[in-house]
């Protein structure tokens, strides 16, 4: 395990369901051991939510607005009590302006940077359709393939992007090699 050495830092590693965030930004906290902590937007949603998307329904951005102010007041306490950490948080961070209430609350304690977490449809639907005990259903998939906007890192020149059409292992050395940790 690599003790973080650096400044800390915020990773929101973002992407549709079934993209991995939640597994990529777990293992990457865990690999950087004490320093790094791991949250997942997921356990913020609110029951109201999660029972919409479990009928196979994508939150509109109505939604999404009292949430993501959720994940600012958490990321704000966590980052307050040591903001010499690197927190590592899956989120979907779908819309640029989703991603803009993160960055802005955030860039007030230290750098954030945000992994995009690529891939095909079918590879998507293929991961969702055999994932057991989660409340977002495959069928749900494609509405937020429309709804996300990917991150262009000409405009957004905090965002990197990987391909998760690979082992975990090698997902795992991209994202590590895109965010130079």
């Amino acid at each position: 395990m690599t003790k973080t050495t650096s400044e800390g830092q915020s990773v929101i590693v973002m992407g549709v369901s079934g993209s991995g965030k939640s597994t990529i930004a777990k293992r990457l906290a865990d690999e950087l051991g004490e320093g790094a902590i791991y949250l997942d937007a997921d356990d913020y949603h609110s029951e109201e939510h999660k029972k919409k998307m479990a009928s196979g329904h994508s939150l509109t951005d109505e939604d999404r607005l009292p949430w993501l102010q959720k994940l600012v007041k958490v990321l704000d306490s966590h980052l307050e009590r040591d903001p010499s950490q690197t927190v590592f948080l899956a989120c979907s961070s779908l819309k640029k302006w989703y991603r803009d209430i993160l960055r802005e609350a955030i860039l007030q304690h230290h750098p954030v940077r945000f992994l995009y977490l690529d891939g095909s449809r079918d590879l998507l639907y293929s991961r969702l359709s055999s994932r057991q005990g989660h409340y977002f259903q495959a069928s749900g998939l494609d509405g937020q393939l429309e709804q996300l906007e990917k991150p262009d890192p000409a405009v957004e020149t905090d965002c990197v992007s990987i391909s998760v059409d690979a082992p975990i292992k090698e997902i795992i050395e991209n994202a590590r090699k895109a965010l130079g940790i």
